[in-house]
């Protein structure tokens, strides 16, 4: 699931607190069911999901190390070389 999906269903469970319908409408207008949505909320993040995230914080370290003028042969020698610092 995409973050911004996920920031979505948590914005709706936020506000629809104690609102009876307001769920239902807000889901309408975004275009997903309720099946969905509640499936979505207590869905746990997938082992592909923390592996990409790492990765993504890696890569952006590297390029934020190197001033954002670093290539992508590079940051791929740098997260293969040290994955963990």
């Amino acid at each position: 699931m995409n973050s911004q999906r996920r920031l979505a269903y948590h914005a709706i469970k936020e506000v629809s607190q104690n609102n009876h319908g307001t769920v239902t409408k807000l889901l309408s207008i975004l275009k997903v069911s309720r099946q969905a949505y509640y499936k979505g909320l207590h869905r746990d993040v997938t082992t592909w999901e923390i592996r990409d995230n790492f990765l993504t914080e890696r890569v952006q370290y590297w390029y934020n190390q190197h001033h954002q003028s670093i290539g992508s042969y590079l940051i791929s020698e740098k997260t293969r070389l040290l994955p963990n610092r």
